[in-house]
């Protein structure tokens, strides 16, 4: 599974585009979660802001990997299996959070299990997302910088 470093990106830009624009747009708002986690610690009821944050989360892994899920299987990618495996953790872990969110855990528990699923996430956009940018037949314009 993709882990994070320090050479991963935080905020989105152009170079992990796949060139499919609904997943695309969906991969920026991942990255936006994270300053929406953040906000969400500053606020003056973080619950609420956390839920929002989880239940993006939670429509993040339901939708956004069937659609990328569909467009593999579409185009025979050969990486399928890993692919879906790494889906298939990530659902799990959003449903883990979920269940110590409902369950009352201390908040900063949550937070930082949340933060760490998106960190996870995001570098899973950057080491494995950006080997489907083909799939979509678009020619990038910064294709080359993934090489």
């Amino acid at each position: 599974m993709a882990t994070m470093s320090h050479h991963h990106k935080r905020h989105w830009d152009p170079s992990l585009a796949i060139g499919d624009q609904a997943i695309d747009h969906q991969h920026q708002e991942l990255f936006d979660s994270i300053f929406f986690l953040d906000r969400a610690l500053e606020s003056l009821d973080p619950s609420t802001e956390l839920e929002k944050v989880l239940s993006f989360l939670e429509h993040y892994v339901a939708d956004h990997f069937l659609e990328e899920e569909a467009l593999m299987q579409k185009h025979r990618f050969e990486g399928y299996s890993e692919h879906k495996r790494e889906h298939d953790i990530y659902r799990k872990k959003v449903s883990d959070i979920r269940d110590h969110f409902q369950t009352s855990r201390p908040l900063a528990h949550t937070v930082f299990a949340i933060r760490r699923l998106i960190d996870d996430m995001v570098a899973h956009v950057c080491e494995i997302d950006v080997k489907i940018a083909h799939l979509s037949g678009a020619k990038l314009p910064l294709e080359e910088s993934r090489l």
